[in-house]
Formats: C-alpha cells, sequence, structure tokens
C-alpha cells in the first residue's frame, strides 16, 4: 500500500528481509502482479529477500523487480554464525547425524557491480556490510551514491541502531557518497557526503521516507587510497622507535 502510493519517486527501497521468503516463489504467487505493475511502469523498486540460485546456492539479496531481467545485489560479507558457519563441510554431517537443519547464505562476488538505476550507478550495502569502508570503495568511481537495507530488530530497543546509522555517516563522509538507508525497525534515513543526516524516519514505527539525493562523482583520498597511508604512517612510527632503540643501544 505505503508504496502503491508512492510510485511518482525515482527509485523505491524496501528494507533488508522485507520480503522473508525464496523470491522465485514470491514473484509467481504473492508478488506477481506488482511486479508486473512494476515492469510496465518501468519503476525501480528494490525489495529486501532471498535469492536462490539455480543450484540451490541462496543469498541475502536486494532484488530489483522493475528490471528485466531483473538486476540483483548478493551480499559479499556474511555474518559469522548468523549467515554461515566455518568449517562448514566438517560439521554438516555432524549436524545431520544429529538431526539439526544444517544450510547457509552464500557469498555474492567481489567486488560488486553497482547498479543502474535511472540515469545513475547505485553502490550496495546489505546490513552490516557498512562496516567495512575499505570494502565499499571498490564500487567506486561508479557508484554515484549508496542504497544500504538493514533489519535492526535482533538488536530491539538497543544502542546498535542508532550506532549502526553513525557508521553509515562515516562510510558516507570518507567515501564522499550519499546513502539513503531503509531498516525494518531501525533508522532509515538520508545522509548527505558530509555525514550528515539530511532525513530521518523515527525507529520502531512504520512510515515512508521521501527525500531528494544529489548523486556525486570523484574521489577523496580514503576512496582513493584506502587505509595505505595509515598503514603508511604507522609503519613509519614503528620503524623509527626500532631505530631510536638502536641508535640508543650503540
Amino acid at each position: 500500500r505505503m508504496t502503491k502510493q508512492n510510485l511518482g519517486a525515482d527509485v523505491i527501497v524496501w528494507p533488508e528481509t522485507a520480503v522473508p521468503g525464496f523470491f522465485d516463489l514470491v514473484e509467481k504467487g504473492a508478488l506477481k502482479t506488482f511486479i508486473r505493475d512494476a515492469q510496465i511502469l518501468k519503476k525501480d523498486i528494490l525489495i529486501g529477500t532471498i535469492w536462490r540460485e539455480a543450484d540451490q546456492r541462496y543469498h541475502n539479496a536486494l532484488v530489483n523487480i522493475g528490471q528485466n531481467p531483473y538486476g540483483v545485489y548478493k551480499k559479499y560479507h556474511l555474518v559469522l554464525i548468523g549467515e554461515y558457519y566455518p568449517f562448514a563441510e566438517v560439521l554438516a554431517p555432524l549436524f545431520t547425524w544429529l538431526n539439526i537443519p544444517f544450510d547457509q547464505f552464500s557469498p555474492g562476488p567481489f567486488p560488486p557491480e553497482p547498479m543502474r538505476l535511472g540515469r545513475y550507478h547505485a553502490g550496495m550495502a546489505i546490513c552490516f556490510e557498512t562496516q567495512f569502508g575499505e570494502e565499499l570503495r571498490y564500487q567506486l568511481p561508479k557508484a554515484n551514491y549508496f542504497i544500504t537495507v538493514s533489519n535492526d530488530a535482533w538488536f530491539a530497543h538497543t544502542l546498535e541502531p542508532a550506532q549502526a546509522l553513525q557508521e553509515v555517516q562515516m562510510r558516507a563522509k570518507a567515501l564522499g557518497r550519499p546513502f539513503a538507508r531503509a531498516t525494518n525497525t531501525g533508522y532509515t534515513a538520508l545522509i548527505d557526503v558530509d555525514g550528515r543526516i539530511i532525513e530521518q524516519l523515527p525507529a520502531y514505527a512504520p512510515g515512508v521516507l521521501r527525500a531528494n539525493l544529489q548523486p556525486y562523482t570523484g574521489l577523496t583520498p580514503f576512496a582513493r587510497w584506502g587505509e595505505l597511508p595509515l598503514l603508511f604512517l604507522l609503519g613509519s612510527v614503528f620503524g623509527f622507535v626500532l631505530a631510536l632503540r638502536y641508535l640508543r643501544r650503540r
């Protein structure tokens, strides 16, 4: 209902796990008519869902239902234990013997290709991928802005949703790109290239955030070099300390 009331927007974003099921099932059922209308209208509508491959691997994904074929972003940095298990090949027989269901998400390709939305390209990030600026910068300079979605329901009424929003503010400033963030229960917001919150919805309440976003080009020093200057500085300090100790011994 809220989406249909806002079809005038250039891009519409649903949060992570907005459709908590396999997309290949809902596209033929509950969302069949909605997807058909989105493609007729050529509307970029991104929904958080589970994308299943032909070989039965599946991904935490953002799917653009307005494109034909679908535009799909597959989360590449998965949450340990929450989305995948270490040593899965070793643990799988044990789980089978204990009669415990065992399955996990598969990571998407890295670096991901920014998605073309209208005249511009959008970089993508799902959930805690926004913590890793060193990885996000690989979507530049092609990405003119970023779209990030999250499901903060896991953390309920804690400080984590606010902290996650602050992490996105830091990424926006470091990368020199605005961020549009959509969440289920956390903070949905639009953040400019200086890390300032331009528009924001209250947490834990349904709503629609309508806002204008200014795409950007160019590279900040961090986007260009990442953490190399910091590593060089730390290496220089370490080398200076070693040299000083050596000279004192003489």
